[in-house]
């Protein structure tokens, strides 16, 4: 039966005893209808068929049609379906691959409506994975810090050099993160610029080391049971349909992350994170509508 409209509910007052909210259920405010009357209410549920259930301060439950509500109440509750699901609290465990994203992530997050969710990071200079598992205090922060999600980050080198290593490490932490109840997202860095100038014999190219690490998380995200964030992977589609723009992914070391690179990586982050469309948030990312276009494009090409 289709909902009665919202006009006619107001004069119609139901018990509540039937009814228990879900975790949908929302603080009261106003809730206005097309033709403009209004209600002071809480949201309880919305239903598949558009039916909104709103419960009065006297008790009293309202079954409104979606579609007679005001836009800016169809807009409130389009933003809430897209929230209901999504991690809350997130973890960054890492090192300066970590720490020179931070800014962009953090600024787009903010900029979404997913602004409310928390963001840690963890990210010392140079540490690997096995160095961050026998630091007690980070993996107590992973125990006890009721994260929905912690994203892992080893050292720029060690999965394409020491894939052993960074497997092991990888498992004992996802381990750890299991049993605190959140989930494990591994964070694909990229290849150095010109290769791997101190392993040059083993990766003297960008491909070559990008190959190697590519395949390592990937690894340790279908052994772990993980997801990963392709990073490096954009990163490998942009230098190869943007050439001039994938050199500037870096810093000036050829190796970590320059602005570019940085908002590539938020792009990856949020689309991973959030099942959300990166390229309908906006900020001052401090690009151009181009350089941005060809980011979205790379982003794109490798988010499933």
């Amino acid at each position: 039966m289709r909902p009665v409209t919202f006009t006619l509910l107001l004069t119609l007052l139901l018990p509540i005893a039937h009814l228990s909210a879900d975790k949908s259920e929302q603080s009261y405010r106003t809730w206005t209808s097309l033709s403009g009357s209004s209600v002071e209410a809480k949201l309880v549920k919305r239903t598949p068929n558009n039916s909104v259930t709103l419960k009065k301060k006297n008790g009293a439950v309202l079954h409104v049609d979606f579609q007679q509500l005001s836009h800016s109440d169809q807009s409130y509750l389009k933003k809430l379906s897209a929230l209901e699901g999504r991690p809350e609290r997130i973890l960054f465990i890492g090192n300066s691959y970590t720490g020179q994203i931070k800014g962009k992530v953090t600024q787009m997050v903010a900029a979404s409506v997913y602004k409310d969710c928390e963001l840690s990071f963890v990210h010392p200079g140079g540490r690997t994975l096995k160095q961050h598992l026998e630091n007690e205090k980070t993996m107590q922060r992973i125990r006890e810090g009721g994260w929905d999600v912690v994203v892992l980050q080893d050292q720029s080198q060690t999965p394409a050099i020491f894939p052993e290593k960074f497997m092991d490490a990888a498992r004992e932490i996802d381990r750890i993160i299991d049993r605190s109840g959140a989930e494990t997202v591994f964070y694909e860095t990229w290849g150095r610029r010109d290769g791997d100038k101190m392993n040059f014999e083993r990766f003297p190219t960008y491909e070559k080391m990008q190959d190697a690490l590519s395949h390592s998380y990937a690894k340790a995200a279908r052994q772990y049971d993980a997801k990963i964030a392709p990073v490096g992977q954009a990163w490998a589609v942009l230098r190869k349909t943007s050439p001039e723009l994938g050199t500037q992914l870096y810093r000036g070391d050829g190796s970590h992350p320059s602005a570019v690179g940085a908002y590539l990586a938020a792009c990856v982050f949020y689309a991973t994170l959030f099942d959300a469309e990166f390229s309908e948030v906006q900020f001052d990312s401090g690009l151009s509508d181009d350089q941005i276009k060809a980011i979205h494009a790379a982003v794109f090409e490798v988010i499933e």
